[in-house]
Formats: structure tokens, sequence, C-alpha cells
């Protein structure tokens, strides 16, 4: 990558805020939009459990600080299965096979939030990498 930076510099007419906006646009649609349509069957690890013990979830312990810290996660959880909490009567009609796509805001919300937790991961790296280069040179 510095080599084509340093063969082809960026053009100084690119608007870094630009780009960094234009992110931002990609991940709010992305996580706003395009996660409506994640997949309702089990991912990669739910499936190889599923192919070894006929479930998609190991059994929960009963003893142990999994517990404690599993009822911690339920009341303190914002948006638990990427959406928002059901209320009782909700959650007990919501028992049937999810609809797809699945176009709920709690989702929207997720996806977003999370679209921009990993972009603001990316900034902090690239902050960082910018800080240690100027120490070395």
């Amino acid at each position: 990558l510095e080599s084509l930076a340093a063969s082809r510099p960026l053009n100084p007419t690119v608007s870094v805020r630009k780009v960094v906006i234009a992110f931002v646009l990609l991940a709010v649609v992305t996580g706003g939009v395009l996660s409506w349509f994640a997949s309702t069957h089990p991912d990669g690890l739910e499936w190889a459990i599923q192919k070894i013990i006929g479930q998609t979830e190991l059994a929960e312990q009963e003893q142990g600080v999994a517990p404690i810290l599993k009822n911690i996660q339920e009341k303190t959880a914002i948006l638990p299965d990427y959406n928002f909490k059901p209320a009782a009567d909700a959650a007990k009609q919501n028992e049937q096979a999810p609809a797809w796509p699945g176009i709920e805001a709690g989702t929207s919300v997720a996806g977003i939030i999370g679209a921009i937790m990993v972009l603001g991961v990316i900034l902090l790296l690239g902050i960082g990498i910018k800080a240690v280069r100027r120490r070395h040179t």
C-alpha cells in the first residue's frame, strides 16, 4: 500500500471528509437495509453444533458464573437477538418461523450501530498507526 501511495498519490481534490461521509452512508445503508435480508437459517457454527448434538445451541450451565452473567445480560441487553426487547405478549406471538425479509426497526438499528462501531474501530486503528509512524520517523 505504501508503494502504491508513493507511486500514485491521492488526488488533492479528493476530500477525506467526503470519503468518510460516503463510508458512513454506505454503513447506514448496509446495516440499516441489507440487514433485513440476513438468512433466517442457522449460521455455520449453529449448523455444525446441530449436526453434532441435534440442536443449534449448547445446553446452558446451571451453576457457576455463566447463569449470573446470563441474567445480567438479559437485564441490560439493549438489542437482544438484533432486535428491541419484545413485550411479554409479543414474545409469545413471535415464536413462529421468522418472516424473510425481516423488516424490523430493531434489526436496522442493530445493523447501523454495528457498522458504525466497526468504522470507529477502523478509524481508531488508522489514527494509532499514523501516530506510531510519526514517532518512528
